[in-house]
């Protein structure tokens, strides 16, 4: 894919980015002549014999929904370059990005007004029966306004990844968010998004991630997740409050049933 991306009905406008689960491109949709988020599947994740029933299902749970923390899904259609999704395009940052100052105590009313409309956002997906399962600061974009947007909404999904697989692959610092249920290949829960949510705010807290994706080879970062557990935040600094030490650490507990829902 490159500069030739074209697609029926749609003027292309930028690629935005390539993730593990396909490309993601801005565009107008030309009818309605509105700026959309183009999500071009990876054609090895629309390939396996259920593919066309979970398009079909999260498809039907995700039209029509619409809530001010997430990103809208429009439609999905087919082209020569895959399986795409449409949504809803925000311009803003990732949280990460448009947060700068995650660890810094001064700013601790900030993130939290940020992590209150992720939470939101989370609870609404969830409550229309819609697990996320890949939420990390790059599937967050925060509006030049300080509106939190969760993209790609039914896309883990859609593609196979929120389902057993017995195998992860993904980038070492997108696997520091998955739940350890997720890293084992099992079935994931809407307490999985939980664990996703306990470690984005231990780093908001922090200003890091519980377990270094850089510094560990895959294999012994997928044991950390799996059998130790995220450490207290406070642990690096006792400048956090208590109270949020202990939603991080109840958010992430390794068994989805010790996790608050």
């Amino acid at each position: 894919m490159g500069s030739d991306l074209s697609f029926p009905g749609y003027r292309v406008l930028e690629e935005l980015g390539e993730g593990f689960t396909g490309l993601s491109v801005r565009a107008v949709q030309e009818e309605s002549d509105r700026e959309v988020a183009l999500k071009v599947l990876r054609k090895d994740l629309t390939s396996d014999s259920g593919f066309e029933k979970r398009l079909s299902d999260v498809s039907e749970r995700l039209e029509g929904l619409s809530h001010r923390n997430i990103c809208r899904f429009y439609s999905h259609f087919e082209s020569e370059h895959g399986h795409v999704l449409c949504y809803q395009y925000v311009e803003g940052s990732r949280i990460d990005a448009a947060f700068d100052g995650a660890g810094d105590p001064a700013r601790l009313e900030e993130m939290l007004r940020l992590f209150a409309q992720l939470v939101d956002g989370v609870c609404f997906l969830h409550a229309e029966k819609v697990i996320h399962a890949g939420l990390k600061p790059a599937e967050i974009v925060v509006s030049p306004k300080g509106l939190v947007k969760i993209t790609n909404v039914g896309v883990h999904e859609i593609a196979g990844l929120s389902v057993p697989t017995g195998k992860i692959e993904l980038p070492p610092e997108d696997l520091c968010f998955l739940a350890p249920e997720q890293v084992a290949g099992k079935a994931v829960y809407r307490r999985s998004d939980i664990y996703s949510l306990g470690v984005l705010l231990y780093f908001l807290l922090a200003g890091r991630l519980p377990f270094d994706p850089i510094g560990s080879p895959v294999p012994d970062l997928i044991t950390s997740i799996k059998r130790k557990g995220v450490p207290d935040p406070r642990a690096l600094s006792d400048s956090i409050p208590q109270e949020l030490a202990e939603l991080v650490l109840r958010t992430t507990s390794r068994r989805p049933v010790d996790r608050i829902s």
